[in-house]
């Protein structure tokens, strides 16, 4: 309301901006609920062949919706093993560099089995050979077949992707890196842990095991 306000004001419609000095309250974003590792497993199970490898992307590269929908077959290096994230001027990425990621075996299987269509260099393409613009109505589909019942979405999967590479333990900067990140914060803002990897963690803590450490010293 305040900004319609405030374009009413500079477009005349009004005078002054009655809402101008309403100071606007901050929500804290909603993290989606975040999958666990059978629920993944699950849902690729479920996934239409078509899009596998679309979801692949998203769990194992973490890529963006965007991203995947312009993914080029030569961004993709099935012998070395390597996705390229390639920031181009019709489609940039969303801090405008390119990055690589590592392909796990599992990625490369499905990028493997997934299907070209000639005349066309993205990777996940319609029967038209055009970009998928959206795939929620399969998505869900497939996560209902896999028990999921609140449904999946693509940023949930590359949210759950950032989380599970940490509970993982992977390096936070090697995975800002492959997020696609500037700032470690967002980074570690994106990822959460599941409670019973926190309770596995806390087990971790042991003082009975190891050297002795002389506590009366000094």
């Amino acid at each position: 309301m305040k900004a319609s306000l405030g374009k009413a004001e500079a477009w005349d419609y009004i005078s002054d901006n009655p809402a101008a000095k309403i100071k606007v309250m901050k929500e804290s974003p909603k993290k989606p609920r975040l999958l666990e590792s059978d629920e993944v497993v699950r849902l690729l199970a479920e996934t239409p062949d078509h899009l596998h490898a679309l979801v692949a992307c998203a769990v194992y590269a973490g890529l963006r919706r965007s991203e995947l929908f312009h993914l080029r077959w030569e961004d993709v290096d099935l012998k070395e093993g390597e996705l390229r994230v390639v920031s181009r001027a019709d489609h940039p990425t969303k801090n405008r560099e390119t990055r690589h990621i590592p392909m796990s075996t599992a990625l490369r299987e499905a990028l493997t089995r997934h299907p070209r269509r000639l005349g066309s260099p993205y990777v996940f393409v319609n029967a038209h050979g055009k970009p998928y613009d959206n795939v929620r109505k399969s998505l869900n589909t497939a996560a209902e077949r896999a028990g999921i019942a609140e449904g999946v979405g693509l940023h949930q999967l590359r949210h759950c992707f950032i989380s599970h590479c940490a509970m993982a333990s992977v390096d936070p900067r090697t995975l800002m890196k492959w997020a696609g990140h500037h700032d470690l914060k967002t980074t570690m803002g994106y990822s959460h842990v599941s409670a019973d990897h926190e309770k596995s963690a806390i087990e971790r803590l042991q003082y009975h095991h190891g050297h002795q450490v002389d506590t009366k010293t000094g």
